[in-house]
């Protein structure tokens, strides 16, 4: 990464930290793979997995890995995130926005603020398209009182406020 971001051929360089990523990213899913068969109970194994397929957009088999880890309460929060924005990929919204809801009731600010922040963002964006103006602004207003400058919660914010 520092001889492509330093190098005059960048794009050789470039070219050889993407596949080395690609490669790394294989490799770690085969690992997984292999220790879930062997521990399928351990549900940390699971999630670590179901993001690591996400990293490669086969959400597909990511989904039933985060439907699993939802039971642990340690990991839930994340899962529940996690799933809905598999949902999204998938163009499944109403699933998509139910994970996000179920996730908005546990999430605590002060323990995980990046991603309450996540999870209040993408519930906005999703009751936004369905048309309840007032919810979405609701979770506007819990990104905005965390973080003022969060991706463009302020700018979709005030075009509902104008609404």
């Amino acid at each position: 990464k520092d001889s492509a971001s330093r190098d005059d051929d960048q794009d050789q360089a470039q070219n050889n930290v993407r596949a080395i990523n690609t490669e790394l990213i294989r490799r770690e899913i085969e690992i997984f793979s292999k220790r879930i068969d062997r521990y399928p109970n351990d549900l940390k194994l699971k999630y670590e997995l179901g993001s690591r397929f996400v990293r490669v957009k086969n959400y597909v088999q990511a989904i039933p890995l985060f439907q699993v880890c939802v039971k642990d309460s340690r990991l839930a929060t994340g899962a529940l995130t996690s799933l809905g924005k598999c949902f999204i990929a998938e163009k499944k919204g109403k699933l998509a926005k139910r994970q996000f809801e179920k996730a908005a009731e546990s999430v605590d600010q002060l323990d995980e603020p990046d991603l309450y922040k996540e999870v209040h963002y993408w519930l906005a964006r999703l009751l936004e398209e369905d048309g309840d103006q007032s919810s979405a602004e609701h979770h506007y207003t819990e990104v905005l009182a965390v973080d003022y400058e969060y991706k463009d919660a302020l700018s979709r914010m005030e075009s509902l406020s104008e609404d």
